[in-house]
Order: C-alpha cells, then sequence, then structure tokens
C-alpha cells in the first residue's frame, strides 16, 4: 500500500525550537524543510519578479499582503506536489518523504489558502505546535549566541566562543533583550492565537511541550505523529551536532 506524503506545519512562539526540531525532522525523516523566510530572501536577492514586488513592500516599511506571500509558497508547494505525482506515475526514488513547512501561515486567510491547496494534495497534513512557557523563551532567547557566517545558533550553556564550524567569534541578536523579547511574545500570542483556533477547529493541530530538552522534544513529535506516516533515517541531526542518533543537541531557534 502506497503511503501518503508526510506534510507538517511547524508553529511556535520564538525560542521554542521551530528552526531545530524542523531541522531534526527534516533530517531523520527526510523531509523537505520549507523556510518561508528563506523563499523571502531568496526571491529578493535573486531578484525575481516577485522578489522585486516583495521588495518595494519591504523598502516602503509595508506589511507583504497575504497573497503576495502565499504566491511565493505556492510556487515551492507546487513544485513538491509536481515532484510527488512525477515520482508515484513513474515510481522514481526520491530522498524526500514530503515537507515540514515553518514560517507561514501567519494569518487565517494565509492558513485558508493552504488549506485549500493541501487538502488536494496532502489532505492528512498536521500542525506542530510547539507550546513554550514566557519565561522559559525569556532564558533561551538571552542566553543563545549567533554566527555571523553561517547564521547558527549555539546557547550559553554550550561554552562556545567561536562557531566550531565557520570559527567565528558567536555574536548575539541587539533584539534579544528581555524588554523586546516580551514585546514578541505578545505580538506572537495577537497574532497567532486566531490561525491555532483555525487549525483547532480542523482537528489538524498537534499540542506538543516544547519547554522539554530538544531530543525528549523530537521523540514527543515523533510519537504524536501516525507511524506509518514516516521512516527514521539515521543522520546527523543538526547541524552543530555530529551525534549519529536522533538525540539532539540544546540549541533553540
Amino acid at each position: 500500500m502506497d503511503r501518503s506524503p508526510l506534510f507538517l506545519i511547524i508553529m511556535g512562539a520564538p525560542g521554542s525550537g521551530k528552526g531545530t526540531q524542523s531541522k531534526l525532522l527534516a533530517s531523520q525523516l527526510s523531509l523537505q524543510h520549507i523556510s518561508s523566510g528563506d523563499l523571502l530572501r531568496n526571491a529578493v536577492s535573486q531578484n525575481t519578479p516577485l522578489g522585486q514586488e516583495i521588495k518595494s513592500y519591504l523598502d516602503q516599511g509595508k506589511l507583504l499582503p497575504d497573497q503576495l506571500v502565499w504566491k511565493l509558497v505556492h510556487e515551492k508547494l507546487d513544485e513538491l506536489q509536481q515532484d510527488t505525482l512525477l515520482r508515484k506515475l513513474s515510481f522514481l526514488s526520491r530522498s524526500e518523504n514530503g515537507a515540514i513547512l515553518d514560517g507561514f501561515p501567519r494569518t487565517v486567510a494565509q492558513a485558508k489558502l493552504l488549506n485549500e491547496f493541501l487538502c488536494s494534495y496532502f489532505p492528512d497534513y498536521k500542525i506542530i505546535l510547539l507550546d513554550i512557557s514566557d519565561e522559559e523563551v525569556l532564558n533561551r532567547l538571552t542566553s543563545r549566541y549567533i554566527c555571523p557566517s553561517c547564521q547558527g545558533i549555539y546557547n550559553k550553556q554550550q561554552g562556545f566562543s567561536r562557531c566550531p564550524k565557520c570559527l567565528v567569534e558567536l555574536t548575539r541578536r541587539s533584539d534579544d533583550t528581555p524588554e523586546v523579547i516580551l514585546d514578541r511574545i505578545q505580538t506572537y500570542k495577537q497574532e497567532t492565537q486566531p490561525v491555532l483556533d483555525y487549525y483547532a477547529a480542523l482537528q489538524r493541530l498537534i499540542t506538543i511541550d516544547a519547554n522539554a530538552p530538544t531530543q525528549q522534544v523530537f521523540k514527543n513529535i515523533l510519537d504524536a505523529l501516525p507511524e506509518s506516516n514516516y521512516t527514521i533515517h539515521k543522520k546527523s541531526c543538526c547541524d552543530c551536532c555530529d551525534c549519529d542518533c536522533y538525540d539532539g543537541c540544546d540549541c533553540e531557534e
């Protein structure tokens, strides 16, 4: 029996570990990692017609319209859907078994557009909510350091002064202060709750305790997914960890 491709959307507050868990899930389950932020940056840097339109809004300090962001994400999802269809028709073997999306949707309007597409091609899609306390977010974000070269994220407990990959001195984000972090948390809650309510009504929301260590969060996600939808592939679990398991590390994004 053919296994339906796994499609996950990961959501959570700043510091909840979305980036870390996305990389971990993509690596271990052979999923394609789709980041809306990366798509936006790539479109602008490559000066595509869509990128030019996005840049015009950003240069004016305006919010991007839902339809514009959806158009960018839809292009990537359409590529994924076409690849999935091609594999079914020609029995081609590809490494990806589905995809994980982070950074989108951010509004109910975007969620509805995405739902219409996914119901047609990935009907069993799920939303993974990384639920984390405000106190833990503060603790993580005020303790994190970033490599300005590869954008790798490390925490103070790891004891690195330089990026172990690039050997570049680690820095702090200027907005990783308690005051700014608390403001970001409140903004996240106000903007995201309607989206979460929408997905809860569709019975697609899976809530995971993200206060736990990275490896426990990852195992909890796997436990919450239907086993028939994935196969674990032993790989290095993230960029700052060389282990050959899915025990993870203590970095958080």
